[in-house]
């Protein structure tokens, strides 16, 4: 496949050149990234969107040291959001777009529980990925 886009590239006319390794770079950068990657799944205190989920979490009385958006389901009025807190519990709940952003539709379930009722394939890969990232915080403490 790579030696099929790079012969691609490199006879495209007009006198467009290319190496070899920037081929690669595209490919890589295309066709080649994580699926599963957990990046960005971190709640922090940089981001607008972070402190306002924060904000709601706090409001329902949850408290934790580490918080990992674990799903996002966007919609014209408002999102339906589940955050995982620490490795413990899995918080879901829809936020309207408008202020004050007032959780509504809690559901409040172990982690082990919504890890069981995702049953297999991408959301329980990757809601793997944030235990083991939590995980290895832990252990690094």
């Amino acid at each position: 496949m790579i030696g099929l886009l790079f012969l691609v590239a490199k006879t495209i006319p007009g006198g467009f050149t290319v190496s070899e390794q920037q081929v690669l770079k595209i490919v890589e950068k295309q066709y080649f990234r994580d699926r599963y990657s957990i990046d960005g799944a971190l709640l922090g205190t940089e981001n607008a969107l972070d402190l306002r989920l924060l904000d709601a979490l706090k409001s329902l009385g949850k408290v934790g040291s580490r918080f990992y958006l674990a799903s996002l389901i966007p919609d014209q009025y408002e999102d339906f959001y589940t955050i995982l807190i620490d490795d413990r519990e899995v918080v879901s709940f829809e936020l309207s777009h408008r202020d004050p952003a007032v959780p509504e539709e809690v559901q409040i379930v172990s982690a082990a529980e919504y890890r069981h009722n995702l049953g297999q394939g991408k959301k329980r890969i990757r809601f793997d990925r944030l235990l083991e990232a939590e995980a290895k915080f832990k252990s690094n403490r």
